[in-house]
């Protein structure tokens, strides 16, 4: 019997296994060509390259997902020499990846790219180092970080010129902390002095205690500007307004500028920008900083205009937010048909319209929110930033609970402040209040606390219209108005059916109304509708849409 030591047997073993892993690997490669022999006849193969690409387009993601396209390289070795070869397909990927950014770089070759950026375990100077060289064909920059420092140290990096980049945006995570930075302008040298005029589109600025600007007029379209100006202490109006001055083109601003500075005052000198092609534009800042941006733009009378402020005192609040005899610039304020009024406890949103009817968007909205108490509402139904003269439709919604400053007399110096008004809804309101807008529907104006020369007592001011009619008619509040709609009432303990009904008695009888419509009011039947349409002797269709029977 044959005896081996220990060492012949490792040794003969070693020797087998690698015979027969060479085998195995033989036997592999002999069937990956025979898998690539059968995939060479199926008739997916038979398509040009360029039909593959232009499906592996489609796998592209535009926020930088890569996933998808990986996999197509891992298919087949056709798809994935078609797939390397096609230097688009790796244009959009994010660099928080050395290596991923360095393959992705060399794959895209000339081609313009997207770059993403969010938190990285690579320092961020590297990064900056690998991306410089291949600034001038960046077409799309997104960068979210939560440290200002972050974003010094990759664009301390791009100082040549971007002449490519279509789309900059930079966003700092909000985080209650001051800003580290000292100076409002640390990268003078950004893209070589100046954000890229004649390329960039969007620009978003989320956060970041610095703001990029323009050495001369641009062609940039979109704008949006967050930052919080209670932590940000170097922020300047007047440089955002400058910004602003080299958008001639610009078609949509979004402005924050969040927080609250005790004593902030806007700059006292006021530049001009000049927007033209604006069609919108969305402010959200403190009374004196909106004013200060309105008043600072000529925007044509199509833009579509969202204002949004905090009041921390509410005795201070209304209209202070915008500018006064300023319809040249901002000729939206013109024309206004119909007034949406919105209240809540402590919010208030007013939305005008430049036709009577609904179905377009409203040419300004103004939305106050109060920090400490509820606004009276006699700051919002007087002074108007805009003419009241053209108004013909107020819808009133809100507020579901019952609101005391809203009585009847209220009511009545909002109404007469819209001579010319033919209708009013109601909806969405305390059946209470609902019932103090019957009152004062039938009030006339010495009811109403008005004088006979149309001047409103109280400072209401000018009511324009007042006395105007025939004398015949007993009502100076709303002379033309023919529809009265309520709208989604709960029915409460306090009932408004008779003073409905005496609203409706007293302006039929000589006046214009012509119809009154009931919708989703609970509590009204087919009885109430009667004894309505009898108050109105006839004159006025009184009409019941999904109401208790």
């Amino acid at each position: 019997m044959d005896v081996r030591s220990p060492d012949d047997i490792r040794r003969y073993v070693a020797s087998e296994t690698a015979s027969r892993l060479k085998a195995l690997d033989t036997l592999h490669d002999e069937v990956v060509a025979l898998r690539r022999l059968h995939n060479s006849v199926a008739p997916i193969s038979r398509l040009p390259p360029e039909v593959f690409c232009s499906i592996f387009e489609y796998l592209q993601d535009d926020g930088g997902n890569i996933a998808d396209i990986i996999n197509a390289t891992h298919v087949c070795k056709q798809w994935r020499s078609i797939a390397l070869d096609a230097a688009k397909l790796w244009t959009a990927f994010y660099i928080n990846n050395l290596e991923v950014a360095t393959t992705f770089l060399a794959r895209s070759r000339n081609q313009t790219i997207k770059l993403f950026l969010t938190e990285t375990r690579h320092p961020i100077h590297h990064i900056a180092r690998l991306v410089a060289p291949h600034i001038a064909r960046v077409r799309v920059l997104r960068v979210r970080t939560s440290e200002d420092k972050t974003v010094l140290r990759l664009f301390s990096r791009f100082v040549h010129e971007a002449p490519r980049l279509e789309e900059l945006s930079i966003e700092k995570e909000f985080r209650q902390f001051p800003p580290p930075l000292e100076t409002s302008n640390p990268l003078p040298r950004l893209f070589g002095g100046s954000l890229p005029r004649e390329s960039l589109r969007t620009l978003t600025v989320r956060y970041i205690s610095f703001l990029p600007r323009f050495s001369g007029p641009s062609v940039l379209v979109n704008l949006e500007i967050r930052r919080d100006i209670s932590l940000d202490r170097d922020f300047c109006a007047r440089g955002l307004v400058e910004l602003l001055q080299n958008c001639p083109v610009l078609e949509r601003a979004r402005i924050t500028l969040a927080g609250i500075i005790p004593g902030t005052e806007a700059p006292h000198d006021v530049l001009v920008a000049r927007l033209p092609r604006l069609e919108r534009l969305a402010v959200f800042s403190t009374p004196a900083l909106t004013a200060y941006i309105l008043a600072s733009v000529v925007v044509p009378r199509t833009a579509r205009v969202a204002l949004q402020t905090l009041y921390t005192d509410p005795a201070n609040a209304g209209y202070g937010m915008v500018p006064r005899a300023r319809e040249e610039s901002l000729p939206f304020l013109r024309g206004v048909r119909r007034v949406e009024l919105f209240v809540e406890e402590r919010r208030f949103l007013l939305r005008c319209f430049h036709a009577p009817e609904a179905y377009v968007e409203p040419a300004f909205e103004i939305q106050v929110m109060l920090l400490l108490g509820a606004a009276p509402l006699a700051s919002y139904f007087a002074d108007w930033p805009f003419d009241r003269t053209e108004v013909e439709m107020l819808v009133l919604s809100g507020p579901r609970r019952e609101r005391a400053d809203l009585d009847s007399e209220t009511v009545a110096r909002l109404l007469a402040q819209f001579p010319n008004l033919t209708a009013v809804r109601a909806v969405s309101m305390h059946p209470a209040n609902v019932r103090n807008l019957a009152l004062a529907l039938a009030m006339d104006a010495d009811e109403a606390g008005l004088d006979g020369a149309g001047v409103g007592v109280g400072g209401v001011g000018d009511i324009g219209g007042v006395g105007d009619d025939h004398p015949g008619v007993p009502y100076t509040l709303c002379r033309k108005l023919a529809t009265v709609e309520v709208c989604d009432v709960r029915l409460g303990t306090v009932p408004f059916k008779e003073a409905l009904w005496s609203a409706i008695a007293r302006r039929a009888k000589g006046g214009r109304l012509r119809e009154v419509n009931l919708s989703l009011v609970d509590g009204w039947g087919v009885e109430d509708v009667r004894v309505a349409a009898e108050r109105g002797g006839g004159n006025v269709l009184v009409t019941l849409d999904n109401c208790e029977d």
